[in-house]
């Protein structure tokens, strides 16, 4: 990783070789962004502290990403991407903003106004009391700072998801229609938008979602802004032991316990080589990016 503030280049620069990193935090917790309580919470895993008089206002992850013979994929989206918007396709132009709250593990919300997607940093899994905290302290200055007013409120499908009852809590108060969009349909309809493909023209896409979470309801699927979504099949059901442990969240238990579920989704896919992978582009009323 580089320096990411002055401090920490002056600091590196005396250093004569490489050093292994990692977050100021304790396992599940957010990072620890005041001095007082970094002495207090740290304390009994490191050996010294190097603090800072300037107030840490917005907390952000480090980003992680990949680099293949395909390009740079972005595992872990953070400091350095976020909250820069991505570019949607032109579909999206004068659709409604949409406040979409996410799932429970490995959190993030988005903003979306016209083609443009504000998603936040990573943030974390809900289930632990200060990332949940933290979660809604997030979502309250991406709200003020955008001055975004959303006409509809999406959340996960999963009727126990923190981040459902956040979303529902919030349109509740507003007054606003709240539309819910199942966990896998959403992992696909996120990869055709990262492409940069137009759901918009009638195409069949196939795709297996691997995942060891999502609230499966039987019988057809609603139309949505996404396009239609038929279930074509899941190999077999998860135990319960399975799906509410920690193996479910493990993508190669998933994978070994052999569960696939295959969708179809008509959509458009146009010949568009590569697509964004999720960096920074801003787009305008145009289509043109800036």
């Amino acid at each position: 990783m580089l320096p990411n503030t002055p401090l920490h280049h002056l600091l590196m620069a005396e250093l004569k070789g490489p050093i292994v990193l990692t977050s100021g935090n304790l396992s599940e917790n957010p990072q620890e962004t005041q001095n007082e309580c970094a002495r207090h919470n740290l304390a009994g895993i490191v050996d010294g502290f190097l603090m800072h008089n300037r107030d840490v206002v917005n907390r952000l992850d480090d980003s992680v990403v990949r680099q293949d013979r395909s390009g740079v994929s972005i595992l872990r989206r953070a400091r350095g991407y976020a909250p820069s918007p991505i570019c949607l396709p032109t579909s999206f132009e004068g659709a409604p903003k949409v406040l979409a709250l996410g799932g429970e593990l490995k959190a993030t919300f988005c903003l979306l106004d016209g083609r443009n997607a504000v998603l936040s940093q990573h943030i974390g899994d809900l289930e632990n009391a200060p990332t949940l905290a933290d979660y809604k302290k997030m979502l309250r200055l991406y709200l003020d700072l955008y001055q975004f007013e959303p006409d509809i409120v999406a959340v996960d499908a999963h009727p126990q998801y923190l981040s459902t009852r956040t979303g529902e809590d919030f349109a509740r108060e507003r007054g606003l229609p709240l539309v819910r969009v199942q966990h896998h349909h959403a992992h696909l309809a996120a990869c055709l938008a990262d492409q940069g493909q137009d759901q918009a023209m009638p195409a069949t896409v196939h795709a297996v979602v691997l995942d060891g979470l999502g609230w499966v309801r039987t019988g057809g699927w609603a139309l949505n802004p996404a396009g239609r979504l038929r279930r074509l099949r899941a190999a077999w059901p998860f135990p319960a032991s399975v799906v509410a442990g920690r193996r479910g969240r493990k993508p190669g238990a998933v994978a070994q316990s052999g569960s696939a579920i295959v969708y179809c989704l008509w959509s458009e896919l146009p010949s568009q080589p590569g697509g964004n992978r999720s960096g920074n582009q801003v787009c305008r009323p145009s289509g043109k990016a800036a």
